[in-house]
Formats: structure tokens, C-alpha cells, sequence
């Protein structure tokens, strides 16, 4: 038997199916349709909502009365939901591809990528998913067989993208939107013109851009945690761009344990803070590319629910962030520095002293790359060993190191790590094009 609660939102589901597939174009199928992929309640792609069954489908859910015939429908819209996902997968692997491909790209302030029927009605989830990825603004764009390419995009709090696109207005064909997501058309041909006038236009109005801590509500510990409070949260939906959901910090809390989900395509890890423990989610995160390992102390962002096991109701936990324990704003704010730096914005010299390497420093960092491996995408745990305070100087001791050829980020069972680089001679760092930017 279906709880109360789990009826209602399978009945809000499918009216949003409904609505979306009735009006495809409104502002309200977008949003809605963006909002429900997120969930695991998650029902159907947009193809399938512009489909006449789909809607007629959910319909019938959102009036059916008899259980039989509801857990047929509900059925049904799982299947379509489940090839959704199929779909979003294989897109967001083609980006991931030309990324890897095209590594210019990443060094782009916004990141616009294209491909050939790649399904409409999922680019806009692939685009938020490399937003988390990359901390800046992405659009993805899936082009016909006239030729004419679709964009959904997606920003970080602070780049106001809808600006960004209607500075090239003379280049789109039409455009919409607001500050954290829009969408546009655009001929093929126009592509690459459009790539470098987003970024002139960026460079210019957000030379530095730096991605904002993402705020909790409330630090909690969890042997106050209890399942009526955290059902007591669903009396504030619906959630949504003005109404966000809670986001709870757990902090100084120990991982246990990492188990795969769904084959390995997301993560599930064991924290405990005291005498109490979660088992929490962390979506998109293959187990293999956690930067973490248990006995590590960690803080993390979550957002929680209940759900019903054998032995009764469990609170879980999905992972929204994940950062070493006491890990403040630093990182992120001399990161954006580094990145300015190597995009050619002019910075202070000011900035320039604070992630500007001396020698002894780089040669830190090259010993501890010996001494262990390390993540090269999620670099936290580095700069924590490191000291926060260091995070520029660190990542341009990396850079350099990287760009002479005496480290290379190397893929080892589906993540990147650093590796030291044997050399026969040897190597002068004062060759490293970032350390002589830095001398300008």
C-alpha cells in the first residue's frame, strides 16, 4: 500500500506531464519539466510529454481512483522516465567526450558544446549537470538535420546568462529566459562565432568569476535528527526557484563507508558525526572519483528525506556538496584568481602575490605527489593538506609543474590522477607559461 504522500506527488508528477505536453513552449514546462527530472519521481522526457499518449497517460493517473489500474499508469511512466535517463547518460558522455577531445573548451569562462540530435528535452539536465561539474556557466546545444541547433544553458549564481546570450542576439535566431537558465536557437554555422562572443562578453563584464558557497539553512547534528522532523520539511513544498528546498550542513562528520549505485553511476556513502550515522547519496559521483576515502572527516550539504526499509523509516541524506572538514571560501575565491590568470585577465598585484609560487613551494607539491596520489579534477583534499591559504599558489605549482612535463593527469579506472612524469634532463619551471604571466 502507497503511503498518502507518495500518491500525491505520483499525482503531481504526471499533472506536470500533463501541462508539459500540453504546452511545450511555456515558461511553465520548462521549469516544470527541469524540476521533476531532478527527482527520483522523475516521469518522462520532453519528447515523450509532447506525445499524445504521455499526456492522456498521466491524465488518467491524476484521475484514476482504482489502485490496480493507478499502479499500471504510474508503471508505465516509470518505463518512460527510465528511458529519459538512458538518454541523459549517453548525452551527457558525448559532451564529456568533446570536452576531453576539445580541452580548450574548459578553459572557456562559459562552456558551449553541441552535438547532433542530441534529445531536446534533456539538454537542459545535461548542461546543469556540468555546471556542478565545472562552476561555470554551460549551454548545450543539439543541432537537426536543417541545421538549426537548440541551447538550453544553465549559470552559477552571480553571471547573469540570459545578459550574456542577448549580447548576441544578431547571431541567434530567437532566445528567452532569466539570469540562471535560459534557452536559444541558433543556425550551425553560427556556433563558433557565438562560443567566442559569449566568452568577449564575460571576459568584459565578469573577468573573475567566482562560483558563491552554496548556503546552508542549518548546521545539524544527527542524534537530534529524528524521521517526524524531517517529515514535518514536507509541509514547505512545493520547492522551487523561490521556495528552495533546506539544505542541512553536517559537519565533522567521518566516512565509513562508499558503496556503488545503479552500477556504479552514482555513490552512496556512510557518515557518522558522534554516535549516529546516514547513509547518504551523492548523484553523478562514481565511487571511483571520490576524492575521499573512509576515515576522512568531512563537511557535507544535504538535503534529507525518509523512506521506508524493513526495519522502518530511515532518514537518508543526499549529497549536494562535499568538502574537507573546516573547509572555508579561500579555495574557491584564489581558484577563480588562477583561472582569470590563465584566460589573460588583468589582475592586481595584490592577486598576483597571493597565488604567485615561490620555488620551495612548488617544490612542496611535487614531493607530496610523490609521497601519495591525488585527484586531479577534485582537488580539495589537496589543497587542505596543503592549507587552504595556499590553494593559488598550489594550483599554479600544478599548472607549471604540468605544462614543463614533470606531472600529467592521468585516467586510472575512470578517474584522473596525478601521476609524476619520468624525464631524462632536466626540466626549467621558468619556462612554464603561467609563472611568466605571472612576471608580466
Amino acid at each position: 500500500m502507497k503511503t498518502n504522500s507518495h500518491r500525491f506527488l505520483c499525482a503531481l508528477c504526471a499533472l506536470t506531464v500533463f501541462i508539459s505536453a500540453l504546452f511545450p513552449a511555456s515558461a511553465f514546462a520548462t521549469q516544470a519539466a527541469d524540476t521533476v527530472a531532478q527527482t527520483t519521481l522523475t516521469t518522462a522526457d520532453a519528447r515523450e510529454m509532447q506525445q499524445a499518449d504521455s499526456a492522456v497517460t498521466a491524465l488518467q493517473l491524476v484521475l484514476c481512483e482504482d489502485e490496480e489500474r493507478a499502479a499500471e499508469l504510474a508503471h508505465k511512466l516509470n518505463e518512460i522516465n527510465a528511458a529519459r535517463q538512458e538518454t541523459e547518460g549517453e548525452i551527457a558522455k558525448a559532451a564529456q567526450a568533446q570536452l576531453e577531445a576539445e580541452p580548450a573548451i574548459l578553459e572557456d569562462r562559459v562552456i558551449l558544446i553541441w552535438g547532433r540530435d542530441w534529445h531536446p528535452g534533456v539538454i537542459g539536465i545535461v548542461a546543469s549537470r556540468l555546471v556542478e561539474k565545472t562552476g561555470r556557466p554551460v549551454i548545450v546545444v543539439s543541432i537537426d538535420e536543417h541545421g538549426e541547433g537548440k541551447g538550453s544553458g544553465r549559470s552559477v549564481q552571480g553571471f547573469n546568462l540570459h545578459a550574456c546570450i542577448a549580447s548576441c542576439e544578431d547571431l541567434l535566431l530567437r532566445f528567452g529566459g532569466h539570469a540562471m537558465a535560459a534557452g536559444l536557437s541558433v543556425r550551425e554555422e553560427n556556433l563558433p562565432e557565438l562560443r567566442r562572443r559569449l566568452n568577449e562578453w564575460a571576459a568584459r563584464e565578469c573577468p573573475v568569476l567566482v562560483t558563491p558557497p552554496l548556503e546552508c539553512d542549518l548546521s545539524i547534528h544527527l542524534d537530534r535528527i529524528t524521521v517526524e522532523s524531517v517529515r514535518r520539511l514536507d509541509q514547505l513544498a512545493p520547492y522551487g526557484a523561490e521556495n528552495p528546498a533546506p539544505v542541512f550542513l553536517l559537519e565533522k562528520a567521518v566516512v565509513e563507508g562508499v558503496y556503488p549505485v545503479s552500477e556504479g553511476r552514482h555513490c552512496r556513502l556512510r557518515l557518522r558525526q558522534g554516535n549516529a550515522c546516514i547513509y547518504a547519496v551523492w548523484f553523478g559521483m562514481h565511487p571511483e572519483q571520490l576524492p575521499y576515502a573512509t576515515g576522512d572527516v568531512v563537511d557535507a550539504a544535504l538535503s534529507l528525506s525518509v523512506y521506508e526499509a524493513a526495519r522502518g523509516a530511515q532518514l537518508s541524506g543526499r549529497i549536494l556538496e562535499l568538502h574537507p572538514a573546516g573547509f572555508g571560501n579561500a579555495a574557491a575565491q584564489q581558484t577563480a584568481l588562477v583561472q582569470a590568470l590563465r584566460r589573460g585577465s588583468p589582475l592586481t598585484a595584490q592577486q598576483r602575490a597571493l597565488i604567485a609560487p615561490e620555488r620551495s613551494d612548488i617544490i612542496t607539491v611535487y614531493r607530496e605527489l610523490q609521497a601519495r596520489r591525488w585527484h586531479a579534477e577534485d582537488m580539495q583534499p589537496l589543497f587542505a593538506k596543503l592549507g587552504e591559504e595556499h590553494t593559488g599558489k598550489t594550483l599554479v605549482a600544478l599548472t607549471a609543474l604540468e605544462q614543463v612535463g614533470l606531472i600529467a593527469a592521468v585516467e586510472r579506472g575512470g578517474a584522473k590522477f596525478w601521476e609524476l612524469v619520468p624525464t631524462a634532463g632536466k626540466k626549467n619551471l621558468a619556462d612554464a607559461p603561467i609563472l611568466k604571466c605571472l612576471e608580466e
